[in-house]
């Protein structure tokens, strides 16, 4: 059975959509650095996500496991050092964890 493998930022509150735009504007960098990505705003939900995968993955098949999740543990590490910065840099407030919903339960 061949699948996919992904890695993602999830950007989830009242402030995703204005975060999402703020980190699009710096999209030909981020990609520079990260390769292409898929930027999705999610129209119709609070939240936004940017993500890429491997497809045609096979993680039951024990032999491609480690070159799977070696690919995961990379992109995970790239895009921590890629987005972590800009996200602190955000120009936008915290929220209050009870005014938070959770978009990925309904997709």
């Amino acid at each position: 059975m061949f699948s996919r493998l992904g890695c993602e930022l999830y950007i989830r509150g009242l402030q995703a959509k204005h975060a999402f735009k703020l980190l699009e504007a710096e999209k030909a960098e981020i990609e520079r650095e990260l390769g292409p990505l898929e930027w999705m705003e999610l129209p119709e939900k609070q939240d936004a996500r940017i993500v890429t995968y491997k497809h045609d993955v096979d993680i039951a098949d024990q032999s491609s496991q480690a070159a799977a999740f070696e690919w995961l543990r990379q992109k995970a590490e790239s895009f921590h050092k890629t987005f972590s910065p800009r996200i602190k840099a955000l120009p936008i407030e915290d929220e209050p964890d009870s005014e938070v919903e959770d978009d990925r339960t309904s997709e």
